[in-house]
């Protein structure tokens, strides 16, 4: 009886994890103490959007489109090291975050601010697309026009002339066939025919 349940709470825990999954965007940031931020890389993905704090935070992450904000999350980032026994002003130059943030098609800028003034903004549409010639999730032909190329008008109405010209060679051939049958019919009844004189 334990087992089962735990069987089943496991399974609700999965199912609620797997749905929670939606397409997101993925940074991976150095975030400098100077205020000064680096953008190492930038992919599409499915998974768990990062941990935002519902409570204000001296970091803020924000996404436009234009300049309508989509979203905003407020993060919290230390540069202090945490030692047993403490060590009196230890902090860290860089502090290096995976930023996991929703996907939104319309989205052009995500940008994130320490303390209210702007340290960091990427073009999402333009750092998107990895550039590895294949046309992955969340990449189109706008935003990575390089593994996603648009289809040609030309190589469409080279695909409909070979089918056109198919479908009249299937038809020439039943035609032919037909008439080889009916020959080969006539012919045979005009030999019946002359047998019987």
């Amino acid at each position: 009886m334990l087992k089962a349940f735990i069987a089943v709470i496991t399974l609700l825990l999965l199912v609620t994890a797997v749905s929670a999954s939606q397409l997101i965007y993925v940074l991976n940031l150095d975030v400098y103490s100077n205020d000064t931020v680096t953008l190492k890389s930038l992919n599409r993905s499915v998974g768990l959007t990062s941990q935002f704090l519902d409570s204000e935070a001296p970091y803020k992450v924000k996404m436009f489109s234009g300049s309508r904000e989509l979203f905003s999350g407020n993060l919290y980032i230390s540069f202090t090291v945490i030692t047993d026994p403490p060590i009196l002003d230890l902090q860290l130059e860089k502090n290096p975050l995976e930023l996991r943030v929703p996907y939104f098609p319309e989205a052009d800028m995500l940008k994130i601010y320490h303390n209210g003034k702007e340290i960091f903004f990427v073009r999402l549409k333009l750092e998107a697309c990895n550039n590895n010639g294949f046309c992955d999730v969340g990449e189109d032909t706008v935003n990575c026009p390089a593994d996603c190329p648009k289809k040609s008008k030309s190589l469409l109405l080279i695909s409909i002339i070979f089918l056109v010209v198919l479908i009249l060679v299937a038809v020439i051939t039943v035609i032919a066939k037909n008439k080889l049958k009916q020959g080969k019919q006539n012919m045979g009844s005009g030999y019946a025919q002359s047998g019987s004189l």
